[in-house]
Formats: C-alpha cells, sequence, structure tokens
C-alpha cells in the first residue's frame, strides 16, 4: 500500500505536464498518481472523482489540479501534517 493517492482531474491534458514534472521533483517518493481525462462540456467531474478515488490505493487522498507546480516537499509536508494529527 502506498503512503499517497495523487489524483488529478482534468479536462486540459496539455495541463498534466505541469504537474506530472511537479510531482517527479518530490522529496517523497512513496505515492501514485492517478488522472482521470474528460472530454469538454461531457466531462462530469463527480463522476471523474469517484472513478479515482476507487482506484486509490493511498492511506493519505491529496487532490492536485492540472497545471499546478508544488514546491518539493509539498506531498512531504502533507504526510507529515497528517501523521501528527489523522483527524485534519
Amino acid at each position: 500500500m502506498v503512503k499517497i493517492s495523487v489524483i488529478t482531474p482534468s479536462i486540459r491534458p496539455k495541463g498534466l505536464d505541469i504537474t506530472q514534472q511537479s510531482l517527479q521533483q518530490q522529496t517523497f517518493k512513496d505515492f501514485e498518481w492517478i488522472t482521470e481525462i474528460g472530454l469538454g462540456l461531457k466531462h462530469d467531474f463527480n463522476q471523474a472523482m469517484n472513478k479515482m478515488l476507487k482506484r486509490a490505493n493511498g492511506e493519505l487522498i491529496v487532490i492536485v489540479q492540472d497545471y499546478i507546480k508544488l514546491p518539493e516537499n509539498f506531498l512531504e509536508e502533507c504526510l507529515k501534517r497528517y501523521e501528527a494529527d489523522k483527524n485534519t
């Protein structure tokens, strides 16, 4: 079981490249990245989220939108805060 599942819904696949580069630079490496790409106006955000959540294996779920650049220690900090108080 991985520690963190990062889920990214997207209707703009080009933006996934930016997010992927950012995730590759993370100091914390025990995560999986799950994406769901919709097709324009027919994209159902709730349906995409449900699909990704069903596939997620992580103890902690982190939602990151496409086109997002994360600090290199973002996932590490998320996990630290989660482990300090699992009710947050």
